[in-house]
């Protein structure tokens, strides 16, 4: 998976959790995360399930979305990856890494329009 978008723009992200085997991962008493962060490791954006910025569609089915905001992609540093990751923690505490997507933000020449 890669997300690329352009400053100050939104994007809804549907994702579908699976296991190392490509099953569905059951994500009914788990939370699930979505962090960004900067090559300093500062975290530029942070969604998760515990704050209802990620969405559980379908736990059985490991079914989520998420939006990125405009705020949420208006970084002052563009045209650059940054590093993100897709985390879920279960009800006893083990952590799986689900995804670690490419994640890049383009420069805007309009992002001060509208």
């Amino acid at each position: 998976m890669s997300i690329r978008l352009y400053q100050k723009n939104e994007l809804l992200i549907k994702v579908n959790l699976k296991d190392d085997v490509d099953t569905a991962l059951d994500i009914s008493d788990a939370n699930v995360y979505f962090v960004v962060s900067n090559d300093s490791g500062e975290v530029v954006i942070s969604k998760s399930t515990e704050d209802d910025t990620i969405t559980v569609l379908d736990a059985s089915e490991g079914q989520i979305e998420f939006l990125i905001t405009k705020e949420d992609s208006d970084l002052t540093t563009a045209n650059l990856n940054y590093n993100s990751e897709l985390l879920v923690i279960d009800l006893n505490g083990h952590r799986y890494t689900a995804s670690q997507p490419s994640f890049t933000i383009i420069k805007s020449f309009s992002k001060g329009v509208g």
